[in-house]
Protein backbone atom coordinates (compact mmCIF):
# COMPACT_ATOMS: atom_id res chain seq x y z
CA UNK A 1 0.00 0.00 0.00
CA UNK A 2 1.38 3.34 -1.23
CA UNK A 3 1.08 6.47 1.18
CA UNK A 4 1.46 9.85 -0.20
CA UNK A 5 2.90 11.91 3.01
CA UNK A 6 1.90 15.09 1.61
CA UNK A 7 -1.60 14.51 1.42
CA UNK A 8 -1.91 11.41 3.41
CA UNK A 9 -3.90 10.05 0.47
CA UNK A 10 -3.73 6.20 0.05
CA UNK A 11 -4.14 3.77 -2.60
CA UNK A 12 -4.83 0.12 -2.41
CA UNK A 13 -3.77 -2.59 -4.53
CA UNK A 14 -4.33 -2.35 -8.06
CA UNK A 15 -5.31 -5.69 -8.24
CA UNK A 16 -7.95 -5.32 -5.90
CA UNK A 17 -9.41 -2.54 -8.48
CA UNK A 18 -8.54 0.57 -6.90
CA UNK A 19 -8.06 3.69 -9.02
CA UNK A 20 -6.12 6.40 -8.29
CA UNK A 21 -8.92 8.65 -7.49
CA UNK A 22 -11.02 6.81 -5.44
CA UNK A 23 -9.96 8.48 -2.04
CA UNK A 24 -9.73 11.77 -1.79
CA UNK A 25 -7.35 13.28 0.86
CA UNK A 26 -8.54 15.88 2.59
CA UNK A 27 -7.35 19.66 1.65
CA UNK A 28 -5.66 22.13 4.05
CA UNK A 29 -5.67 25.67 3.18
CA UNK A 30 -1.94 26.26 2.41
CA UNK A 31 -1.59 29.24 0.26
CA UNK A 32 -3.51 32.56 1.16
CA UNK A 33 -6.48 32.73 -1.09
CA UNK A 34 -6.29 36.40 -1.95
CA UNK A 35 -2.14 36.14 -3.46
CA UNK A 36 -2.47 32.91 -4.41
CA UNK A 37 1.20 32.53 -2.63
CA UNK A 38 2.31 30.22 0.22
CA UNK A 39 1.75 31.33 3.66
CA UNK A 40 4.35 32.05 5.68
CA UNK A 41 5.87 28.98 7.33
CA UNK A 42 5.23 26.38 4.59
CA UNK A 43 7.36 25.76 2.21
CA UNK A 44 4.61 23.51 -0.03
CA UNK A 45 5.34 20.04 -1.05
CA UNK A 46 7.59 18.50 1.71
CA UNK A 47 10.70 16.44 0.36
CA UNK A 48 10.09 13.34 -0.51
CA UNK A 49 6.92 13.14 -0.78
CA UNK A 50 5.14 11.97 -3.75
CA UNK A 51 2.90 13.26 -6.51
CA UNK A 52 -0.23 12.12 -7.47
CA UNK A 53 1.64 11.22 -11.18
CA UNK A 54 4.52 9.63 -9.35
CA UNK A 55 2.13 7.27 -6.87
CA UNK A 56 0.09 6.34 -10.81
CA UNK A 57 3.32 5.29 -11.85
CA UNK A 58 4.12 3.10 -9.28
CA UNK A 59 0.72 1.33 -9.51
CA UNK A 60 1.49 0.63 -13.02
CA UNK A 61 4.53 -0.59 -12.67
CA UNK A 62 3.56 -3.19 -10.08
CA UNK A 63 1.01 -4.59 -12.19
CA UNK A 64 2.82 -4.10 -15.43
CA UNK A 65 3.72 -7.82 -15.41
CA UNK A 66 -0.11 -8.93 -14.89
CA UNK A 67 -0.80 -6.08 -17.88
CA UNK A 68 1.80 -7.32 -20.09
CA UNK A 69 0.41 -10.94 -19.85
CA UNK A 70 -2.88 -9.93 -20.47
CA UNK A 71 -1.81 -8.18 -23.24
CA UNK A 72 -0.07 -10.86 -24.95
CA UNK A 73 -3.11 -12.97 -24.60
CA UNK A 74 -4.80 -10.11 -26.24
CA UNK A 75 -2.57 -10.02 -29.11
CA UNK A 76 -2.51 -13.61 -30.08
CA UNK A 77 -4.00 -13.98 -33.68
CA UNK A 78 -3.54 -10.06 -34.09
CA UNK A 79 -1.02 -9.19 -36.23
CA UNK A 80 -0.99 -5.64 -35.42
CA UNK A 81 -1.41 -5.36 -31.75
CA UNK A 82 1.85 -8.38 -31.78
CA UNK A 83 3.90 -5.63 -33.73
CA UNK A 84 3.16 -2.57 -31.47
CA UNK A 85 4.25 -4.89 -28.23
CA UNK A 86 7.14 -5.96 -30.09
CA UNK A 87 7.65 -2.57 -31.00
CA UNK A 88 7.37 -1.39 -27.45
CA UNK A 89 9.13 -4.22 -25.94
CA UNK A 90 12.11 -4.44 -28.20
CA UNK A 91 13.33 -0.58 -29.09
CA UNK A 92 15.23 -0.17 -32.21
CA UNK A 93 18.95 -0.57 -31.65
CA UNK A 94 20.66 3.10 -31.13
CA UNK A 95 24.25 2.85 -32.97
CA UNK A 96 27.47 1.77 -30.18
CA UNK A 97 29.83 4.52 -29.39
CA UNK A 98 32.64 2.92 -31.24
CA UNK A 99 36.35 3.62 -32.85
CA UNK A 100 35.55 4.38 -36.34
CA UNK A 101 38.48 4.89 -38.95
CA UNK A 102 37.64 6.48 -42.32
CA UNK A 103 40.32 6.04 -44.81
CA UNK A 104 42.19 8.72 -45.74
CA UNK A 105 40.67 11.30 -43.66
CA UNK A 106 44.01 12.37 -41.83
CA UNK A 107 45.00 13.47 -45.51
CA UNK A 108 42.04 15.49 -45.65
CA UNK A 109 43.43 19.66 -44.67
CA UNK A 110 39.81 21.13 -45.76
CA UNK A 111 36.17 20.54 -44.12
CA UNK A 112 34.77 19.42 -48.07
CA UNK A 113 37.73 17.06 -48.31
CA UNK A 114 36.75 15.48 -45.35
CA UNK A 115 32.87 15.95 -45.60
CA UNK A 116 33.50 13.67 -48.80
CA UNK A 117 35.81 11.09 -47.03
CA UNK A 118 32.89 10.18 -44.37
CA UNK A 119 30.70 9.81 -47.37
CA UNK A 120 32.28 7.92 -48.96
CA UNK A 121 32.42 5.82 -45.79
CA UNK A 122 29.11 5.51 -45.74
CA UNK A 123 28.38 4.88 -48.95
CA UNK A 124 30.53 1.95 -49.35
CA UNK A 125 29.07 0.12 -45.94
CA UNK A 126 31.84 1.18 -43.49
CA UNK A 127 30.11 3.26 -40.94
CA UNK A 128 26.57 3.62 -40.64
CA UNK A 129 24.63 6.76 -42.02
CA UNK A 130 24.01 7.95 -38.43
CA UNK A 131 27.31 7.60 -37.67
CA UNK A 132 28.56 9.97 -40.53
CA UNK A 133 25.91 12.55 -39.60
CA UNK A 134 27.19 12.67 -36.22
CA UNK A 135 30.94 12.82 -37.86
CA UNK A 136 29.71 15.61 -40.10
CA UNK A 137 28.29 17.49 -37.48
CA UNK A 138 31.20 17.56 -35.20
CA UNK A 139 33.16 18.44 -37.86
CA UNK A 140 30.35 21.38 -38.99
CA UNK A 141 31.02 22.46 -34.85
CA UNK A 142 34.24 22.78 -35.20
CA UNK A 143 35.02 24.76 -38.31
CA UNK A 144 32.53 26.57 -36.17
CA UNK A 145 34.64 27.53 -33.62
CA UNK A 146 37.88 27.74 -35.17
CA UNK A 147 36.41 30.36 -37.47
CA UNK A 148 35.04 31.86 -34.06
CA UNK A 149 38.55 31.79 -32.45
CA UNK A 150 39.76 33.36 -35.51
CA UNK A 151 37.44 36.09 -35.00
CA UNK A 152 38.18 36.82 -31.82
CA UNK A 153 41.68 37.43 -32.79
CA UNK A 154 40.68 39.32 -35.80
CA UNK A 155 38.69 41.81 -33.35
CA UNK A 156 41.61 42.07 -30.85
CA UNK A 157 44.16 42.87 -33.36
CA UNK A 158 41.61 45.88 -34.31
CA UNK A 159 41.08 46.89 -31.12
CA UNK A 160 45.07 46.91 -30.54
CA UNK A 161 45.74 48.98 -33.56
CA UNK A 162 42.67 51.59 -32.30
CA UNK A 163 44.21 51.81 -29.14
CA UNK A 164 47.90 52.30 -30.62
CA UNK A 165 46.39 54.40 -32.92
CA UNK A 166 44.72 57.02 -30.02
CA UNK A 167 48.10 56.82 -28.16
CA UNK A 168 49.94 58.16 -31.58
CA UNK A 169 47.94 61.35 -31.90
CA UNK A 170 48.12 62.25 -27.91
CA UNK A 171 51.79 62.14 -28.84
CA UNK A 172 51.81 64.15 -31.55
CA UNK A 173 49.05 66.69 -30.06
Amino acid sequence: MLTNSYDQAEFGDPKDGAQLNEVEPPRAIFKDTKTGRFLEGNGGRPKGALSKSTIAKQIIMDAAPELVRQAIELAKGNASMMSTLLAIALPTNRSQLEPVAIPGIEHCSSLEDKTNAIMNAVTNGIISPDVGLQMVSGLEKSEQAHRLRLLSEQVADLQRKVLDGRSLVKRIN
